[in-house]
């Protein structure tokens, strides 16, 4: 029988600068694509001037494509740290 969990997996750490960007995803997203494989879209989308949305889009019909077999929810936050550099 499955069962359902409440208790997501956390991970802590503080944001610095060299972060570029943020991904939260459930499990459909996880189950097919591994974190390296996110970060490196991500990155690349970025890189070519893609907005987030359309980042995690991409991330979300990667996850589709590769026949996940659950729900997707892909969220992709892009950081601007050029006001906030001179603090670090």
């Amino acid at each position: 029988m499955n069962h359902v969990s409440n208790d997501p997996y956390l991970n802590h750490f503080p944001l610095v600068p060299r972060n570029d960007f943020l991904i939260l995803a459930c499990d459909g997203l996880w189950d097919v694509v591994t974190y390296q494989q996110a970060v490196d879209m991500v990155a690349a989308e970025r890189a070519k001037g893609t907005g987030p949305e359309e980042a995690a889009q991409k991330l979300a019909q990667t996850a589709y494509d590769s026949m996940s077999q659950d729900n997707i929810s892909v969220i992709v936050v892009y950081f601007d740290w050029a006001p906030f550099e001179s603090a670090f």
